[in-house]
């Protein structure tokens, strides 16, 4: 975990953020990473942005899109 400014902090494995709490998460990972980081965060509370592509195919996205769905949070 290090602290980038006051406004946001980084962690180094994302399962240690999650049980943090905040609003809003940023991920920024190699693609192949993000379906999963994505739809753990946004179970665990998060709204999350992700860099493009959103997923690696569609069967990713829609998983992605039923988390949103099923926890009310945005991607």
């Amino acid at each position: 975990k290090g602290d980038l400014s006051p406004y946001s902090t980084s962690f180094n494995n994302y399962t240690e953020m999650l049980p943090e709490g905040g609003f809003v998460v940023c991920i920024s990972t190699p693609n192949q990473l993000q379906t999963e980081m994505a739809i753990s965060a946004m179970e665990a509370g998060y709204h999350v942005l992700v860099e493009k592509p959103k997923a690696l195919n569609t069967a990713e996205c829609g998983s992605m899109n039923a988390c949103a769905k099923r926890t009310g949070k945005r991607h």
